[in-house]
């Protein structure tokens, strides 16, 4: 079963760990994608250092 667009559903807050940081953070910018394999996730960029970050699910 294939969906055209996922529901976005923002939480107040979406939170992801940080490689460079090596620390959750609070992601800025945070918009719903569709990873290559068909899965939901989050992508932002980390507020202290500017990288990009994914939640996926």
């Amino acid at each position: 079963m294939i969906y055209s667009k996922i529901p976005e559903r923002r939480p107040a807050m979406v939170q992801a760990y940080c490689v460079k940081d090596r620390k959750k953070i609070d992601v800025k910018d945070a918009k719903r994608v569709t990873l290559k394999n068909g899965r939901g996730a989050w992508q932002g960029t980390c507020p202290v250092c500017g990288g990009k970050v994914y939640r996926i699910g």
